[in-house]
């Protein structure tokens, strides 16, 4: 049972916003605990982060000795080593003289460069930086009106969200099958994948085919076997970890907002970079594509740019027959994003770090 919230300490210190005592506070709230039930303190958790256990290796003090484990490790070697980095303070916290919530999130629509956040009279503008571009400055209300606007069509009502709860604690009784399911999925992905890269290379054995197509074409298609055989040589992430995942999305989605605004400034800035997908400004138009999977729960009368989404039903007026099909397509859309090794890394802590604490008991 602790082992999440162990795995959630390592992550979040990882991100080097917390002392340990800060940490500690954040983790006691969320329920992690000594072994006798109480507070674990600086000390504590200075243990728990010092410890190679987590990441599979056991170490023995009195002959300073170290052997690989049995036990599956808890957290990888990199991000252990990224901890270590922090405690011996080899890691410094970068600090800026100011602090722009969307600095180089937002990229000018003309020349392709971030936007760079400035003070001009007490107020914050960005500013497009290329002397020739005729995109200047936008000030910072605008895009927060705009954000706002996206956001607020970001909807998970209470009905899909208790609908998707139930087909997600329905998965959890499945996991076993669902695994299997997923495996065999992955298998008959790669062999499509080897198939067509053996036909590719017919093809050009044949002259069918010049070198200029065959060499654009067969990269494409490695690029797929390595996916998939990175996704067969990971099978034994347990489904649960992934389910565990959809179940922080879903928690987030539910509460986007308030988990935005209540974010502190950098904060805000990565969890809007996990949700958009290379947002743009011109002089005249403010583009903020959402992205997948955030785009499964656009309201398409409230945001003009949602990709994927543009089709797709607005979620506060899903009957009830469409809600049974649009829930299973959702959450195996959710499960294949999260499966996926290819997908945003924010899966593996960002979730941690926005969801607020609940308002009422659910």
């Amino acid at each position: 049972v602790q082992g999440p919230l162990v795995r959630e300490a390592f992550e979040l210190y990882s991100t080097n916003n917390y002392s340990l005592l800060s940490l500690n506070k954040v983790m006691h709230k969320r329920g992690l605990r000594s072994s006798v039930g109480g507070n674990l303190g600086k000390n504590g958790f200075s243990r728990i982060l010092n410890n190679p256990f987590y990441y599979g290796t056991i170490y023995i003090q009195a002959s300073k000795e170290t052997y690989a484990g049995k036990h599956e490790p808890l957290i990888t070697k990199a991000l252990y080593n990224r901890v270590q980095d922090i405690l011996t303070g080899k890691t410094r916290k970068k600090i800026n003289k100011h602090s722009f919530a969307y600095r180089r999130i937002f990229k000018c629509h003309n020349c392709h460069y971030s936007l760079i956040g400035e003070y001009q009279k007490g107020n914050v503008y960005y500013r497009c930086h290329t002397p020739s571009c005729e995109m200047k400055t936008i000030r910072e209300t605008k895009l927060i009106t705009m954000i706002d606007k996206v956001l607020g069509g970001i909807q998970l009502t209470e009905k899909t969200f208790l609908a998707l709860s139930r087909a997600l604690e329905e998965k959890k009784s499945k996991s076993a099958e669902l695994k299997q399911t997923q495996l065999e999925t992955s298998k008959l992905q790669l062999a499509n994948a080897k198939s067509r890269l053996e036909r590719l290379l017919n093809l050009f054995i044949d002259g069918k085919i010049n070198q200029t197509a065959f060499d654009a074409k067969q990269q494409s298609l490695q690029d797929e076997v390595s996916n998939f055989e990175h996704q067969l040589s990971h099978s034994n992430t347990h489904i649960e970890q992934i389910l565990a995942y959809v179940e922080k999305f879903l928690e987030l989605a539910e509460s986007l907002i308030l988990g935005y605004q209540t974010a502190p400034d950098d904060m805000r800035g990565d969890l809007l970079k996990s949700i958009t997908l290379n947002p743009t400004i011109s002089p005249i138009h403010i583009d903020i594509p959402v992205d997948l999977p955030w785009s499964l729960f656009v309201n398409t009368s409230c945001v003009p740019s949602c990709g994927d989404a543009r089709d797709r039903p607005r979620t506060e007026e899903i009957s009830k027959k469409e809600l049974e099909p649009w829930v299973k397509g959702v959450m195996a859309e959710l499960i294949k994003y999260f499966s996926d090794p290819t997908s945003k890394y924010w899966h593996v802590n960002i979730s941690n770090r926005y969801i607020p604490p609940p308002t009422k008991p659910k």
